[in-house]
């Protein structure tokens, strides 16, 4: 039987001005920067070693070829199919790491993710077995999308005078 879902659903979109200044500074891409927030935020908040998060990747990719093959392939945004996947994170904080090996890592962590970004949730969750139900569990706890392009876009118009922005949506999932 599946847990009783009752969790809170909302929102937002932030605007950071300077992730551009970041990127192109020090080679950080904004949506690394955001995961590696969100990662040292779990762990500060659980005392855990690992955060273990749900998040929407653009699902725009090849998928199942080998990455020399995408330079012999048409451009993926142009292929038909699913615009996002939902992919379950789980990143460790090692300690004494530096700010700039765990960035590289976290980097890295997420190209090597893309690479699976399209194997159908039901079969990562059946491949668990046991720990299935933890990671579907988990999955409804937090979900990130990392297009912090929206924020980015809004910071350069001519009102950037907000802290946060509430978009008009919900964000639900049913309960099951």
């Amino acid at each position: 039987s599946r847990p009783d879902f009752r969790y809170p659903r909302s929102g937002r979109v932030v605007g950071l001005p300077s992730l551009a200044a970041l990127r192109d500074r020090h080679a950080v891409q904004p949506a690394v920067l955001a995961r590696a927030a969100v990662v040292l935020f779990n762990v500060l908040q659980t005392g855990a070693s690992h955060a273990l998060f749900s998040s929407w990747e653009s699902g725009r990719s090849w998928p199942f070829v080998p990455p020399w093959m995408d330079r012999l392939l048409p451009p993926a945004m142009s292929i038909d199919g699913p615009t996002a996947q939902w992919l379950l994170n789980m990143t460790e904080v090692v300690p004494d790491e530096s700010v700039a090996a765990f960035l590289r890592r976290v980097a890295r962590e997420q190209d090597l993710l893309k690479r699976h970004e399209h194997v159908p949730w039901n079969r990562v969750v059946q491949a668990l077995r046991d720990e299935g139900d933890v990671a579907e569990t988990a999955s409804f706890r937090q979900s990130f999308v990392w297009d912090v392009s929206i924020a980015m876009g809004i910071a350069r118009a001519d009102r950037a005078d907000f802290k946060t922005l509430e978009p008009v949506a919900r964000y639900d999932w049913a309960d099951w």
